[in-house]
């Protein structure tokens, strides 16, 4: 069995899983709303996506940390990764109006971050360590 992952690095791994995950649930809020014609929340959309690209690369280099310095598993360095490139592919797909593609990609791409999810939620937090005064 692997030594736990350090608790802060755990800690901002969750923080940051659970901030993608409300922010994509919300871009699929803002989308509905634009295709019930609400157009206003297009540019809602927009901005949403660029906030959600810089959460994506935050969570990939506490990913990369966690790796390299916590005894994280070693998917753990790749697969947010994916995820920080596929939205930036996502973007660029919703700006070229490729909307099919865009679509799909989404649905893949909460699913993603549904999954980091559950991980940093479902693995266990160290306990803390309590310091004695002397």
């Amino acid at each position: 069995m692997s030594a736990p992952i350090a608790r802060p690095y755990l800690i901002a791994f969750r923080v940051s899983a659970t901030i993608l995950t409300l922010l994509t649930v919300a871009q699929a809020t803002f989308a509905g709303s634009f295709l019930n014609g609400r157009y206003d929340m297009l540019a809602v959309h927009r901005t949403n996506a660029m906030v959600i690209a810089g959460v994506a690369l935050v969570q990939t280099v506490l990913a990369v940390l966690i790796k390299l310095r916590a005894h994280g598993p070693a998917w753990l360095a790749f697969v947010p990764a994916l995820v920080a490139a596929a939205v930036v592919v996502q973007i660029t797909l919703g700006f070229a109006r490729v909307l099919g593609v865009h679509v799909t990609l989404g649905v893949l791409i909460v699913g993603g971050v549904g999954a980091l999810s559950r991980w940093a939620w479902s693995t266990p937090l160290p306990a803390s360590v309590r310091r004695v005064a002397v």
